[in-house]
C-alpha cells in the first residue's frame, strides 16, 4: 500500500558563519531542497558574517518521497559589475539524516563548507544551522534556555552519529554485472505466470545510484529479463559522508516502472576502531513493486560496492566505465531450493469473495512455469492451488471446505547458497525473543508498585535472564567463531566479526550489571542490552527472495502477503532454523481499497498455513517437520515426489471472555453495542450484546464442540493454536462493524491429563484488540481446548441459547470498592444537529454500576451538588479493573435524553489506597528527606529530624538561639555556627551581592524585567558552566523557562489534581487532527478517586488532607461557586513564527479575548520579523464558571490584503485557579516589595504558607530567627554560591523558602510553581510557531490587587566606541623589496562593527621592515545596543522598494584587520581578530606576553560595557590555508573606550587624527614612504643608505677615468704645441 501523503515542513534557521577562507567577503547562503529555493540577505565586507535568518519549505508527499530528497547549502559571493559569482562552499545532506536524528532535529550545529574544486579537500569554512523536519501540527523541541551553548565548533559540528571531523576525498565504486528474472509489470496473476515468446514484450531496464545529490546509470539494456552490465559506476565525496542512505533504482523503462531500494551506510561499514570502510556484496539484490494489491517481485541484480581513500589527486565526481564480467561460481555455489505450504484452513472470507472461485499461489522470485495435472484431466501450476468455491458458515463469513484432502503448494528455483546469513539472524533473533520474554515477565512487577511482590522473586528473574543471555552468548561464538572463512563476501565476514564483538561484550556485562540494591536501574540496563542485541539481527545484503502469497479470485490477483524467507528457513541445527519454519502460522490477507469503503478497508480472508523452505536435498526433514498427523497419499512412489495434497486423521473448545476496554465507538453517536465472537476453524460462537457500552462486561464461557485440530501431542503442546477473536458493533439496520481483532494462544489439555493447576484453570489476561496495524482497545479473555472421546451432533435450537457464565475458579475475586466523583461541571458545549444542549446530565458508567449527576439549566455550567459517590464490587486485582466512561447526555422535552459525547478513561490512574489517621501522623512525624543544602552548595544540612516528645501532642519546644550553643540538638548547634560566622563575615562584608550584580544595580534606569529574563535564559541559576563575568544569577534575577506548555509539567501533575478535563467525543476518530477536533461536543471537569471500602473500618481511613473518607474524598476541595477574578496574559516574544510574506518574514500583532473582552494589538505590529518580541499585558475581568479560557491569537498584518493567522493557543484559567501547586502565579525566588520585579501576589509568603498547612492540617509553623519549624521539619534558608548567611532572617524570607520546598513535606507535600515563563505552541495545522507568555489570576477581594509587572519592550541605548590604534608589532612581512630584496610589508588596520556598512582604515604604515607600525589613529564608531539581549540593533531597509525598514538584532562584535597595502594589485590579507564587547579577550600588559593563547575560548574575558575603557596588546590570528592552521599575524596596541550618547557629546572627538582631541601623529622612521608617492625620497633613503661608498668610489673612478681620457685626448694636442714652442723659441 502507499504511503499516507501528509504535510511536512522543513525548517532551516540560518544563524552565521565563521573562518570564511576567502576574508572580508559579500557572501549570502543558497537553500535548495528539491525544486524549491531561497536564500538569505547578502552580509557585506566579513568572513564571520551574521545571518539569523528563518526560512520554511512545505512538501506535500508521501514520508519516502520526502526523505529521498536533499538539503543543499551554499555560501556564494554575489556578482558585480567588474566580478562574477563565485562559490565559497556548499553543504549536502539527505533529510533522511535530519529525520533520523532525536525529534528530527538537528540544533545550532555547524556544517563543514566544502570546495567544489576537486583540488581542494580542507573545509572552505564553517555554516552554524538549525535543521528541523515537522509533520502537520507539530512543534520543533527546540531547547530555550540556554540559546548560546553550541559557540565551539570541533564540538558542535553537523555530522550524523558516528562520523568523525577527518574527512578526505574517497570514491565509492559500484560494480553492476547483470540482473535475472526483471519482468514486465503485470497486475493480475495469470499474466504473471505467462512466458512471453516476444521480444518486444521484454523489458528494457537499466540501474540507477544516488547518493550525496549525485546520481550515476548504467546503459539501457533493451528487451530481454537477464540484462548484462558489466559497469563500474563512481560516485566522489568527502568521506565521512554526510549522507547515510544510498538510493538504487531499477528502472523498467517500456513500462514506466520504478522499483527502489536503499542501503544504509551504517548498516555496510563500521567507524570503530576495528571497523571497516563501506562494503557491499558482490550479492544479488532483490527489487520489489508495490501497488494497490500488494508487492510484486520484480527482478533481482547482482552489484558489489567498494570504497576507495583517495590522499592525492584530481577526482571526478562521476565515472562510467567497463567492467570485466564476474564468473559466479567462483563466489558461490547455485543450489535447487524448494518452498512448501500445506494450506489447513481458509475462513472469515468476505461474502464478495463467495461467487466465483478461490485460488492461492505462493512464489519466491520470478515463478517459473511448473504444472501438474489433477484428476480432472485439468492442468495447473504446482504453485497455486486449484480453484475452490467458498462455503456458508454459521455467522457472517464464508470458509473453504477442503474435506481430508488439505491442499499443497510447492515452488522451485535456483538461488546462490547463502543460508548462513539467515541462520546469523535466526540465531540472535531467537536470543533476543527469548531474552525480550523475560524481561517482559519481570516488567509489571516495577510498574505495579501495589503488587507488593517480593524482593526475592525479582531478583532470582533478573538473575535467570541475565544469565541466561550469557549463556547464549556464549554459544552463539561457539556456534560462529568456526565459520567466519565459509562466508563468501567481505562484508559477510566483517559483520560476522562484528557481532562476535558484540556477543562478547554482551556476555560481560550480563554478567556484571546486576545489583541487588537498584534492581529498577539493573532491569533498564538490562533492556539497552536487549536494543543492543536487535541491532545485530538484520543484514543488509540479501539472501533469498521474500515469499509472496497470492489470492486469486475469479483469475485475478486481489491481494498478497509478504512473508520473510529467514523466517520459515530450514536448517539441521534447530537454532539456526526460522521461528516460523514448519509451523502453523496464522495471517490475514487485506482487500484493495478500490473494492471497499476508502476509510474502512476490510479483511478478505484469514489463512491457515504451514511453510517449509529449504534446499531441494533436505526435502524428507520438510515432512518429518510437519505436524505427525498428517499422511501421505498412497499414489506417491518415493518421497522425494512433493505431495499434491495432505490426508488429515477432536477437542472441545471453551472461550471465557470477561470485559472488553475500547477507545471509541463506531456508531455515529461514538458509542458501540458490542459482542464479541470466537473463531476457530470454520466454527464460530458469540456473546451476548452490550448495548451503547465501551466497557462491556460479558462474564460468558463461550462453548464450540467438534473443533478439529492438526499435530500430534508434542506438537500441540509446543505450539498451541491460536483462536480468533473479534469484536463487532452490532447494528440491527445496517450491516455489523468490525472494531477489532484479536489472537488469543489456547491452552491445550488432553484426557489423560489432570485439570489442575498450575496449567488449568487457564488465567484470564488482557490481549490487544487491533484494526489494521491500530491499537483500538483490549479484551480480558482465556482459550482452552479441552480433547474430547467422539463428535458431538449439534442441532440448531430457535430459542435464545443460554449464557455460561465464567467459571468462579477463572473469573477475577471481587471485593468492594468506593468510588467518589466531583461532578464540577461542563464547558466549551458545541450544539448537536443544529439544536444547542441546554440541559446537559453527565454519567459515570463503571461496567458494573452508574452514577448520574444533576440535570444543569440554562445559562448553568456548574453543577449544584458535585460531590457524589458510589460503592461497587471490582476485581482485586489493578489488572483487572475497567475502564470508567463517561457520558454526556441532553434532556430534552417528553423526558428524552439525547446522547451528546462519550470520554473513556482508565481506572488505574484514580485508584487510590487510603491511610489510616495513625498512619498518616506516623508518615507525617517521620522524614527521610535531605536537605538540598548539603546536595547544592557547602552549606551544611539544616534539614532534620527533632525527636517527637508525644505522638498526640504537635507542641514544638522553642530553641533559644544565640551565640553559644543551647542543649544538645546537632540543629542548633549548626544554627549557631552559622550565627557566628555570619558576625564575624558582617565586619568584614557589608554586601553580599556579587560582582556582576553591582554592574546591573548601579545602572537601575535600565534596569527591568527583561533583564531578568535575558540573564534566566542565557545562565541558568542552577549551571556549573559560568565565567568571570557571567556568574551563577543570584535570587533577585531569578526566572524559570519552561520549554513548553504549564499543563505539560509533570512535577505539577499536568495541573489535572484538582479538575481534569475530559473531553466528550462524538463519533469515531478519523486521525486528522481538524476532523477530530470538530467531534468534540464538550467538555467535562471534575475528578475521581477510587479506593477499596470496608464498612466495618470505613471511619478509621482519611485523604491526604486528614479529612475522613466516610464523607467523601473531595469534601476539603473548594466549592463550584462563581467567583470573580482578574487575570493578566503577559505575552512575552513569538519564536519561529511561520513566515508569512513573501519576503519570507511575518508582521505579528497579538489578539487576546476571554468571552466578550477581546484586545486587538494591531497598532503595535512588528514589522518584518519572525521572531518578535511583544511585551504586551493584557487584562481580563471575569468570573468562573462563565470565563474559564483565555485565547491568544497572533496574526500576520498585511497592507494590502487580510490579514493572516499565524497560530493561537488557549490557556484554560480554571485549572490554573484550583490547582494545589498554586499556578494561578509563580512564586519569585526572593522576597521584596520595592525594585522593578517586586513581589506581585495579594498574599505574602507566610499568608500563603499559612493558608497550605491549615488546608492540610498540618501544625502552623513557628518562626525563628535563621530557620522555620513545621511539624517535625526544620527548614533553613538555601544559601547560594558565595552567599554569607544572615544573622536574622524575616518572617517572608523564611516562608518563601518553604514553598520552594514544600515537596519535601510527606504526605502532603507538592511542588509549587515559581515564577517563570511557560513556552506554548500555536495552534494552526498549516503554520506551527511558539509563543513565551504567563498567567496571573487573582481573586477579587477586599484587598486591591498588585500592580502590573511592565514587561514593556526596552528601546536600545545609543553608545559611541572610540578605538585608538597605537602600534603593531610582529606583522608578518609578505612582499619582498623590489630594490632590495628586504622582507616588508605596507600595514594599515581596518575595523568595523558587525551590521555596519562601512568600515573604517587607518593610514598605511609603508615599508615596515620588522613588523612593527604606528599609526596614532581613532576609529569612532555609534551604535544602538539593547543591553537586555546583548545586541546591537541596526534599523534600515533591505531592499530598494521596502516601504517599512527592518530591524535586524546582531551580536554587538568589533571586527579588526591587518592588511599590507599594494599600489598597483590587491591588498594582501595579513590577520584578523573579532572581539565580542561583552565577552572581550583579556589583553596582554606587554607585547612579548601576547599571544594567541588570549584568543581560546577558556582565556579570561572583559566586559566593556561594564569597564568602560582598556588599553593593551591582542593577537593577530591568521590562517595558513595550505596546512589548514592559525598562526600568529602580527600583535596590536590598542585603547577601547565605550562610551554612552550623553558622554561623547560633552566630550566629543574626531575620526583619524582630526579635531577635536586630537591624537598626535606617529613617529615613523625614516624609510617609511611610499615610493609611488615620493620618489625623491626613494633617492634619498634607499640609494643613498645602501649605495653610499659605492657611488662614491664610483665618482672617484669615473673622475679618474675622465681625466685620463682628457689626458689622452689633450696629449697629442699639447705634445705638438710644447714641440712648436720648443722650435720657436
Amino acid at each position: 500500500m502507499k504511503e499516507r501523503v501528509d504535510v511536512y515542513l522543513v525548517n532551516v534557521t540560518i544563524l552565521e558563519g565563521r573562518h570564511y577562507v576567502w576574508p572580508d567577503m559579500d557572501s549570502y547562503v543558497h537553500i535548495r531542497i528539491a525544486n524549491s529555493k531561497n536564500h538569505t540577505c547578502i552580509r557585506k565586507n566579513t568572513d564571520c558574517p551574521f545571518y539569523n535568518e528563518y526560512f520554511v519549505f512545505e512538501f506535500k508527499k508521501d514520508l519516502q518521497a520526502l526523505i529521498d530528497q536533499s538539503i543543499t547549502l551554499t555560501v556564494i559571493r554575489p556578482k558585480t559589475c567588474w566580478r562574477r559569482r563565485k562559490i565559497l562552499g556548499y553543504c549536502t545532506l539527505d533529510l533522511a539524516t535530519i529525520w533520523n536524528q532525536p525529534d528530527h532535529l538537528f540544533f545550532q550545529k555547524w556544517a563543514i563548507l566544502s570546495s567544489t574544486s576537486p583540488e581542494c579537500t580542507g573545509p572552505r569554512g564553517y555554516l552554524k544551522v538549525t535543521l528541523c523536519i515537522l509533520t502537520k501540527g507539530k512543534q520543533a523541541k527546540i531547547p530555550l534556555a540556554n540559546p548560546t551553548i553550541n559557540e565551539q565548533i570541533e564540538g558542535n559540528l553537523l555530522l550524523p552519529e558516528g562520523i568523525t571531523l577527518e574527512r578526505q576525498k574517497a570514491l565509492f565504486v559500484f560494480k553492476v554485472y547483470k540482473g535475472d528474472d526483471i519482468l514486465k509489470y503485470k497486475s493480475t496473476m495469470i499474466d504473471l505466470l505467462k512466458k512471453s515468446r516476444r521480444t518486444k514484450e521484454l523489458p528494457c531496464s537499466l540501474l540507477e545510484v544516488t547518493f550525496a545529490g549525485i546520481t550515476v546509470s548504467t546503459t539501457i539494456q533493451k528487451y530481454t529479463s537477464t540484462p548484462v552490465w558489466n559497469e563500474i559506476l563512481t560516485i566522489a565525496e568527502l568521506f565521512p559522508p554526510l549522507c547515510q542512505r544510498i538510493k538504487v533504482v531499477l528502472k523498467i523503462s517500456n513500462s514506466s516502472l520504478r522499483t527502489v531500494k536503499y542501503i544504509n551506510l551504517h548498516s555496510i561499514a563500521n567507524d570503530q576502531e576495528d571497523g571497516f570502510l563501506p562494503t557491499f556484496g558482490p550479492t544479488y539484490v532483490n527489487f520489489y513493486n508495490t501497488d494497490k494489491f500488494g508487492s510484486v517481485f520484480v527482478g533481482r541484480v547482482l552489484m558489489a560496492l567498494h570504497t576507495q581513500l583517495q590522499h592525492y589527486g584530481r577526482l571526478k565526481s562521476v565515472i562510467r566505465k567497463p567492467l570485466m564480467p564476474i564468473n559466479e561460481n567462483n563466489l558461490y555455489k547455485h543450489e535447487p531450493v524448494l518452498l512448501f505450504g500445506a494450506i489447513l484452513d481458509v475462513n472469515v472470507i468476505d461474502k464478495r469473495f463467495s461467487k466465483k472461485s478461490i485460488q492461492f499461489g505462493i512464489s519466491i522470485g520470478n515463478p517459473k512455469i511448473s504444472s501438474q495435472v489433477n484428476p480432472a484431466g485439468e492442468m495447473y501450476p504446482i504453485n497455486m492451488t486449484p480453484p475452490f468455491k467458498a462455503t456458508k458458515a454459521d455467522d457472517p463469513y464464508w470458509y473453504l471446505e477442503f474435506g481430508n484432502r488439505i491442499p499443497c503448494i510447492s515452488f522451485q528455483n535456483n538461488f546462490p547458497d547463502l543460508r548462513k546469513r539467515f541462520y546469523n539472524a535466526n540465531l540472535i533473533d531467537k536470543m533476543a525473543i527469548d531474552f525480550k520474554s523475560r524481561l517482559d515477565a519481570i516488567e509489571p512487577f516495577f510498574e505495579y508498585e501495589r503488587m507488593h511482590i517480593p524482593s526475592d522473586i525479582i531478583e532470582t528473574k533478573l538473575i535467570e535472564a541475565l544469565d541466561r543471555l550469557a549463556i547464549s552468548c556464549q554459544k552463539y561464538i561457539d556456534m560462529t567463531q568456526p565459520t567466519i572463512d565459509k562466508f563468501v563476501t567481505e562484508l559477510d565476514k566483517e559483520k560476522l566479526k562484528l557481532c562476535l564483538r558484540e556477543m562478547h561484550d554482551l556476555e560481560q556485562l550480563a554478567k556484571t550489571i546486576y545489583n541487588s540494591r537498584t534492581k529498577k536501574k539493573s532491569f533498564r540496563k538490562a533492556q539497552k542490552l536487549y536494543r543492543r542485541l536487535t541491532l545485530l539481527i538484520d543484514h543488509p545484503q540479501d539472501c533469498w527472495p521474500e515469499i509472496i502469497l497470492h489470492m486469486v479470485h475469479n483469475h485475478k490477483r486481489i491481494c498478497t502477503q509478504t512473508i520473510k524467507s529467514r523466517s520459515v528457513t530450514f536448517s539441521m541445527i534447530a537454532e539456526e532454523a526460522g521461528c516460523n519454519c514448519g509451523k502453523i502460522q496464522d495471517m490475514f490477507l487485506y482487500t484493495p481499497l478500490k473494492l471497499s469503503n476508502p476509510q474502512k478497508s476490510f479483511i478478505a480472508c484469514k489463512i491457515s498455513i504451514i511453510l517449509w523452505m529449504g534446499l531441494k536435498r533436505h526435502i524428507d526433514f520438510c515432512f518429518h517437520s510437519l505436524p505427525k498427523c498428517f499422511k501421505f497419499p498412497s499414489e506417491l512412489s518415493t518421497i522425494e515426489h512433493v505431495p499434491r495434497y495432505l490426508i488429515n486423521p477432536e477437542k472441545h473448545c471453551r472461550a471465557h471472555i470477561y470485559q472488553g476496554n475500547f477507545k471509541f465507538g463506531t456508531d455515529t453517536t461514538g458509542l458501540s453495542d458490542l459482542l464479541a465472537r470466537i473463531i476457530i476453524n470454520r466454527l464460530s460462537a458469540s456473546t451476548e450484546v452490550k448495548k451503547n457500552a465501551l466497557n462491556p462486561l460479558w462474564n460468558e464461557t463461550l462453548n464450540i464442540v467438534n473443533v478439529v485440530i492438526y499435530g500430534s501431542r508434542e506438537y500441540l503442546k509446543s505450539q498451541p493454536p491460536s483462536v480468533l477473536i473479534e469484536v463487532i458493533d452490532h447494528d440491527t439496520k445496517f450491516q455489523n462493524d468490525l472494531v477489532g481483532r484479536s489472537f488469543i494462544k489456547s491452552s491445550v489439555k488432553f484426557k489423560d491429563e489432570p485439570y489442575t493447576q498450575p496449567d488449568f484453570p487457564p488465567k484470564l489476561e488482557w490481549h490487544q484488540v487491533l484494526n489494521h496495524n491500530s491499537i483500538v482497545g483490549g479484551i480480558v479473555a482465556c482459550v482452552e481446548l479441552l480433547e474430547v472421546s467422539s463428535f458431538v451432533e449439534l442441532k440448531k435450537s430457535k430459542h435464545k441459547r443460554e449464557v455460561s457464565g465464567i467459571p468462579e475458579d477463572i473469573k477475577p475475586k471481587l471485593t468492594s470498592y468506593k468510588i467518589d466523583v466531583m461532578f464540577w461541571g461542563v464547558r466549551h458545549l458545541r450544539k448537536l444537529h443544529g439544536i444547542s444542549i441546554t440541559k446537559p446530565k453527565v454519567t459515570l458508567d463503571c461496567t458494573v454500576a452508574v452514577l448520574e449527576s444533576d440535570i444543569l439549566h440554562k445559562h448553568e455550567q456548574n453543577f449544584a451538588i458535585h460531590r457524589k459517590e458510589l460503592v461497587v464490587e471490582l476485581p482485586q486485582e489493578d489488572k483487572y479493573v475497567p475502564a470508567l466512561v463517561f457520558k454526556l447526555f441532553d434532556n430534552r422535552s417528553f423526558g428524552r435524553f439525547t446522547y451528546v459525547g462519550n470520554h473513556v478513561v482508565q481506572m488505574h490512574r484514580f485508584l487510590f489506597y487510603p491511610l489510616t489517621r495513625e498512619e498518616r501522623d506516623h508518615k507525617l512525624a517521620e522524614s527521610q528527606q535531605k536537605s538540598y543544602d548539603s546536595m547544592d552548595s557547602k552549606a551544611p544540612s539544616l534539614l532534620e529530624v527533632v525527636p517527637k516528645p508525644s505522638p498526640v501532642t504537635t507542641i514544638v519546644p522553642e530553641f533559644k538561639v544565640e551565640n553559644e550553643v543551647v542543649g544538645c540538638c546537632a540543629f542548633c548547634k549548626r544554627i549557631s555556627r552559622r550565627k557566628q560566622i555570619a558576625d564575624e563575615e558582617k565586619k568584614s562584608s557589608t554586601s553580599s551581592i556579587s560582582e556582576f550584580e553591582k554592574d546591573i544595580i548601579e545602572e537601575d534606569e535600565f534596569t527591568d524585567w527583561w533583564n531578568k529574563y535575558f540573564f534566566s535564559i542565557e545562565k541558568p541559576f542552577n549551571s556549573s558552566t559560568a565565567t568571570d563575568i557571567d556568574r551563577p544569577i543570584s535570587k533577585s534575577f531569578r526566572l524559570k523557562i519552561y520549554d513548553d506548555e504549564l499543563e505539560h509539567q509533570p512535577e505539577f501533575n499536568y495541573l489535572q489534581d484538582t479538575l481534569i478535563s475530559f473531553k466528550l467525543v462524538r463519533g469515531e476518530p478519523t486521525g486528522d487532527d481538524e476532523i477530530d477536533e470538530k467531534n468534540i461536543m464538550g467538555v467535562f471537569k471534575g475528578n475521581i478517586k477510587v479506593y477499596p471500602w470496608s464498612a466495618n473500618r470505613n471511619l478509621d481511613y482519611v485523604s491526604p488532607s486528614g479529612a475522613q473518607l466516610k464523607n467523601n474524598y473531595f469534601d476539603h476541595f473548594p466549592l463550584n461557586e462563581s467567583l470573580s477574578f482578574l487575570a493578566r496574559v503577559y505575552c512575552v516574544r513569538g519564536i519561529k513564527l511561520r513566515p508569512m510574506d513573501i519576503s519570507g518574514k511575518s508582521d505579528p500583532y497579538i489578539i487576546a479575548f476571554m468571552g466578550n473582552q477581546q484586545y486587538n494589538d494591531v497598532k503595535n505590529y512588528i514589522p518584518k520579523e519572525v521572531n518578535p518580541i511583544f511585551g504586551r499585558c493584557f487584562e481580563f475581568s471575569g468570573t468562573f464558571p462563565f470565563d474559564t479560557v483565555v485565547t491568544i491569537q497572533v496574526w500576520d498584518w498585511d497592507r494590502n490584503s487580510n490579514h493572516d493567522l499565524i497560530g493561537e493557543t488557549q490557556i484554560d484559567l480554571e485549572n490554573r485557579y484550583y490547582t494545589k501547586h498554586r499556578a494561578h502565579c509563580g512564586l519569585p525566588y526572593e522576597y521584596t516589595e520595592i525594585g522593578y520585579t517586586p513581589w506581585r501576589d495579594i498574599q505574602t509568603p507566610s499568608d500563603i504558607l499559612e493558608h497550605l498547612c491549615e488546608r492540610w492540617n498540618i501544625p502552623q509553623p513557628q518562626y525563628f530567627d535563621t530557620y522555620i519549624r513545621i511539624s517535625n521539619l526544620m527548614f533553613a534558608p538555601k544559601l547560594e554560591e558565595g552567599e554569607q548567611p544572615k544573622a536574622i532572617y524575616s518572617k517572608h524570607e523564611l516562608a518563601l523558602n518553604v514553598l520552594h520546598r514544600w515537596n519535601e513535606i510527606p504526605v502532603v507535600g507538592c511542588h509549587l510553581v515559581p515564577e517563570h515563563v511557560e513556552t506554548r505552541s500555536l495552534y494552526n495545522p498549516q503554520h506551527p510557531g511558539l509563543e513565551q507568555c504567563w498567567v496571573d489570576v487573582f481573586p477579587v477581594t477586599d484587598l486591591p490587587p498588585p500592580r502590573p509587572v511592565d514587561i514593556t519592550p526596552q528601546t536600545p541605548r545609543k553608545y559611541e566606541l572610540r578605538v585608538i590604534i597605537w602600534n603593531t608589532e610582529d606583522v608578518v612581512l609578505e612582499e619582498d623589496d623590489f630594490f632590495t630584496g628586504e622582507k616588508k610589508s605596507d600595514i594599515y588596520v581596518k575595523g568595523w562593527l558587525t551590521g555596519m556598512d562601512e568600515a573604517q582604515s587607518t593610514d598605511v604604515h609603508y615599508r615596515s621592515l620588522d613588523g612593527e607600525g604606528n599609526f596614532n589613529w581613532r576609529f569612532v564608531f555609534r551604535f544602538s545596543y539593547l543591553k537586555t539581549e546583548h545586541k546591537i540593533v541596526v534599523v534600515k531597509k533591505q531592499k530598494v522598494f521596502d516601504i517599512t525598514p527592518t530591524e535586524r538584532k546582531i551580536p554587538c562584535v568589533l571586527k579588526l584587520q591587518v592588511w599590507d597595502n599594494d599600489t598597483f594589485s590587491p591588498d594582501d590579507f595579513l590577520g584578523s581578530m573579532a572581539l565580542d564587547l561583552r565577552r572581550m579577550p583579556r589583553c596582554a600588559r606587554s607585547s612579548k606576553k601576547c599571544t594567541l593563547e588570549l584568543l581560546k575560548p577558556h582565556a579570561p574575558q572583559i566586559n566593556l560595557f561594564k569597564i568602560k575603557r582598556i588599553r593593551g596588546w591582542w593577537p593577530f590570528r591568521g590562517v595558513d590555508q595550505k596546512k589548514n592552521e592559525h598562526f600568529l599575524a602580527g600583535k596590536l596596541d590598542a585603547e577601547f573606550n565605550l562610551l554612552t550618547e550623553e558622554e561623547a557629546e560633552a566630550n566629543p572627538a574626531g575620526l583619524g587624527r582630526d579635531e577635536p582631541n586630537p591624537l598626535p601623529k606617529p613617529k615613523r622612521p625614516d624609510t617609511s614612504f611610499s615610493w609611488f608617492k615620493n620618489p625623491f625620497k626613494l633617492l634619498r633613503f634607499l640609494i643613498c643608505k645602501h649605495y653610499k661608498w659605492r657611488l662614491i668610489i664610483c665618482l672617484l673612478l669615473v673622475f679618474v677615468a675622465l681625466s685620463i681620457a682628457y689626458t689622452i685626448w689633450r696629449f697629442p694636442e699639447m705634445t705638438i704645441e710644447r714641440v712648436l714652442n720648443l722650435i720657436g723659441k
